[in-house]
């Protein structure tokens, strides 16, 4: 993952709970800082799998959240990750023994969340995701011999539909006499997303060939969470 996308993203998380907090007073409102990792590809269609692997990534985001009730939640998950394949060639071609595509992406999932207890909840919900950039990659062993940058034979703006299974402990709360009531909290998600649009642009590469975005990702941090 391009480090500096992850960077800012921290650090507009930083500057986002320093200016909600007391706009956030007593709204039932939270804000998160996550960070985890995530396994994901580029599925498809009409090809052959064999040596196809998907790629393994850091990723982070923010989660802004407004319950509705005791079961009942809205989270907005502003977040960055990685998508793509690597390909090890049984024959190769020169020297080059592997093809790797990698792509980076910017997403925003707008999930209603629905806690089974209060400290489990699931949600569903869709997600857009902005191509940041696709490089493509010859290896020769470990050793690259080129990279070409391939953004344009993309859909810059995608669908997908994502989920999330998570928990969620308190482990701080406000003194009872303090001028801000905000608790903190530790979550654990399992998420889980699948394209619904081709990923592939059409002018390059016709209306017959269909690829998509699966990933799952592992995601922690922390919540800052107004009292009622």
């Amino acid at each position: 993952m391009n480090l500096n996308i992850l960077a800012l993203s921290l650090l507009f998380g930083l500057i986002l709970l320093c200016g909600v907090e007391a706009a956030a007073q007593n709204s039932n409102f939270s804000i998160s800082l996550a960070l985890g990792a995530g396994n994901s590809g580029f599925s498809q269609d009409n090809q052959n799998k064999d040596g196809l692997k998907r790629i393994f990534y850091p990723t982070g985001g923010l989660q802004v959240q407004k319950r509705i009730n005791t079961k009942w939640a809205i989270n907005i998950y502003p977040n960055v990750g990685l998508s793509g394949n690597r390909r090890m060639l049984d024959i190769p071609v020169g020297n080059i023994t592997e093809v790797r595509s990698t792509s980076a992406f910017l997403n925003l999932g707008i999930h209603p969340k629905y806690y089974l207890r209060k400290s489990v909840y699931l949600s569903l919900g869709p997600e857009i995701s902005y191509l940041l950039w696709n490089n493509a990659s010859t290896y020769a062993g470990d050793d690259r011999q080129s990279n070409i940058r391939e953004t344009e034979l993309f859909n810059r703006t995608n669908l997908l539909v994502s989920s999330a299974v998570g928990i969620v402990k308190k482990i701080g709360e406000s003194r009872k006499d303090a001028p801000l009531q905000i608790d903190a909290w530790w979550f654990l998600e399992f998420r889980a997303k699948y394209g619904v649009t081709n990923i592939l642009n059409d002018d390059f590469f016709g209306a017959s060939l269909s690829s998509t975005i699966s990933s799952f990702e592992i995601v922690t941090g922390i919540s800052f969470a107004s009292k009622k």
